[in-house]
């Protein structure tokens, strides 16, 4: 698997970009991943970030509203690299 077909494998299409995942995120709010602009930077196929700030907590997953399995997204970029 490769990171173009990440979106449409995970439904990243129905990411409404309420930020929910970043806001219940311990490693975004000390400096680590944002999950929101994981999610959109995957989804226009510009990611370059680093997969492992995430500390696989799971609260981004459980807080989003459209149940985007935001961890296994993370856990996915993590295996390309």
């Amino acid at each position: 698997m490769d990171l173009r077909e990440i979106p449409r494998i995970y439904g990243l299409e129905r990411c409404i970009g309420c930020r929910s995942c970043t806001k219940n995120c311990p490693s975004a709010r000390h400096g680590g991943i944002v999950p929101d602009e994981t999610i959109k930077s995957v989804r226009e196929g510009t990611y370059d970030g680093d997969p492992w700030k995430c500390l696989q907590c799971h609260r981004c997953s459980a807080a989003c509203p459209k149940k985007i399995d935001v961890a296994s997204v993370i856990i996915r970029l993590r295996r390309i690299q």
